[in-house]
């Protein structure tokens, strides 16, 4: 009865049964049916990705690419199918909600109210939905964003510094609301927290940033050259 008490508290196991409770729910609500809220077009352009074609140069596409392109690594990796499908929409609910549960112990919470809190949040994150979708992706991602800015402004990181600007280019490449309004907040968050700060080491910090954010840039403009 110890050993299991012990190891309830460990993090790594706590972590564990939130990302494995994150994907079970989500499949859950995935499985329910077909609802109004579910949308098959990722599931038809994830597929022709995979035929050859790619979004805006064969096919009409309404969303940000971002979307199609990490369903169809999915399609490619189990197979082309509704489980395929659903699993993308579980994985990220999983991510955001083990990071959820980070943010909560990196702010001092205690760590069994951060446990069910996560828990709570990763019932009412993708579940709503169930398979992927445009503002689940960008608000999750541009969250994902914020709980790492979090975490750098707390204990500097040049590796979070630098991720940033990808996580926020997928969130605005999935859809460009509310992607947009987090990277102001960060944008703004940051001149102000510096503009305080005696860091020396805010040149490094910027020129990590401003280095992830042109290679981004060159990648998404090579792409769009490309197809």
């Amino acid at each position: 009865m110890r050993s299991i008490i012990s190891l309830l508290k460990n993090d790594k196991t706590l972590i564990l049964i939130i990302f494995i409770f994150s994907v079970f729910i989500n499949h859950f609500s995935g499985y329910r049916g077909v609802f109004p809220m579910d949308s098959f077009s990722h599931y038809d352009i994830s597929y022709r990705i995979l035929l050859g074609d790619h979004p805006f140069k064969d096919y009409w596409a309404v969303s940000g690419p971002f979307i199609d392109y990490f369903q169809s690594i999915f399609f490619y990796l189990f197979g082309t199918s509704w489980n395929s499908y659903i699993l993308h929409a579980s994985v990220l609910n999983g991510v955001i909600s083990i990071t959820t549960f980070l943010l909560f112990k990196k702010i001092g919470l205690k760590t069994f109210y951060s446990f069910i809190y996560s828990i709570c949040f990763s019932i009412l994150a993708y579940p709503s939905s169930g398979t992927p979708f445009v503002d689940h992706h960008s608000i999750f991602l541009s969250m994902l964003a914020i709980y790492f800015f979090i975490f750098t402004l707390q204990k500097e990181s040049y590796f979070i510094w630098i991720l940033l600007p990808i996580i926020l280019a997928l969130a605005f490449l999935s859809k460009q609301v509310p992607a947009f309004y987090f990277l102001l907040i960060i944008i703004f968050v940051s001149i102000y927290h510096f503009s305080l700060s005696s860091n020396k080491n805010v040149f490094i910090i910027s020129l990590c940033s401003l280095g992830s954010s042109v290679t981004t840039l060159i990648i998404f403009f090579s792409f769009l050259n490309l197809f």
